[in-house]
């Protein structure tokens, strides 16, 4: 079966149009999905459309200890917590005589951290900005689709 990601072209929205990225306060990460679709007898003749959505569902900064390791990294003794998802759709075409067009919905949860500096006081209000910079998608068989998901998330302090 020949790759039909190879041959056709994905819509893919919710990635951010260009943006100026901070130099810190922000984490840079992956999320992935195997998305398992069930359809018998057929199999996934094209896929036209990602949409994606990010959201931030809670934040909490808490004490860590402060330091340098062995490696250079330093622990400032504030961190930043957050939990969000992700929300996204894929539209795609079976390889059936009615060219129907089928939605696949579904959500992936995810937990990042973030070093806030050492001057950083716990009585600052702080925003949390989020992109979703690119959309991988690939199709592994008949209905399994692997996409990977990278966002930015900043600490506006």
């Amino acid at each position: 079966m020949e790759n039909s990601l190879n041959t056709h072209s994905i819509k893919y929205i919710g990635i951010s149009s260009p943006y100026k990225y901070s130099t810190s306060n922000f984490k840079l990460f992956n999320v992935f999905h195997l998305a398992k679709i069930k359809i018998k007898d057929y199999h996934i003749e094209n896929i036209i459309q990602i949409k994606s959505d990010i959201n931030i569902l809670n934040h909490n900064i808490i004490k860590t200890p402060k330091g340098t390791s062995c490696e250079g990294c330093i622990f400032t003794g504030n961190k930043l917590f957050f939990t969000g998802n992700i929300d996204f759709s894929i539209q795609y075409v079976l390889n059936n005589d009615l060219n129907k067009i089928c939605i696949y919905k579904s959500r992936e949860f995810f937990v990042e951290s973030i070093q806030l500096p050492e001057y950083f006081s716990c009585n600052s209000n702080i925003t949390l900005s989020t992109n979703i910079i690119d959309i991988d998608c690939t199709q592994l068989d008949s209905s399994k689709i692997y996409l990977t998901f990278t966002l930015y998330v900043e600490a506006n302090l």
